[in-house]
């Protein structure tokens, strides 16, 4: 009996430690750096609609413009729950 609440305990401590981490990586999420390769960043909001799609994460996103028409669109997302997963 005793082997059985160890069990069941240890298991209730395991998915709360998983669930806890999960949440976390739903909120953390980098700085976009000021500048990569001699270009600048604009940040500006994600698009809700893509946002939406993903199961609603936060987000990031900068355009790096080096004044020359090239420029370079970056998007970081948290990581959300496995079930909004989509494949790139």
């Amino acid at each position: 009996m005793r082997i059985v609440m160890l069990a069941l305990i240890g298991s209730i401590t395991l998915l709360h430690v998983s669930s806890w981490r999960m949440a976390q990586s739903n909120i953390w999420l980098p700085s976009l750096p000021e500048k990569i390769d001699g270009r600048s960043a604009s940040l500006h909001d994600v698009d809700g609609t893509t946002l939406a799609l993903l199961g609603n994460p936060h987000g990031r996103s900068a355009t790096y413009s080096n004044g020359k028409g090239m420029d370079i669109e970056i998007t970081m997302v948290t990581g959300a729950m496995f079930e909004n997963y989509h494949d790139p």
